[in-house]
């Protein structure tokens, strides 16, 4: 009843085989859609500022940027 067959080996093998064929199949998707996705964007610019603290409350501030304590004195 629970004996292994040769009809039984060739299902499991079919069965594995199609497993394994899905998996390559869907790792070669992602590789593709992953190099398209990498193509179509555009290379993004990176902008720093430079940041100086404040002389009188200690926030940093961007360069030339005013601070909010010397308005109110």
């Amino acid at each position: 009843m629970f004996g292994i067959s040769l009809g039984k080996l060739l299902v499991l093998a079919a069965l594995m085989l199609v497993v394994w064929y899905g998996f390559r199949l869907t790792g070669e998707i992602r590789m593709k859609h992953g190099a398209r996705r990498r193509n179509r964007r555009p290379a993004e610019e990176k902008i720093t500022t430079t940041l100086h603290p404040c002389p009188r409350c200690g926030a940093y501030l961007a360069s030339g940027a005013a601070c909010p304590c010397r308005n109110g004195s």
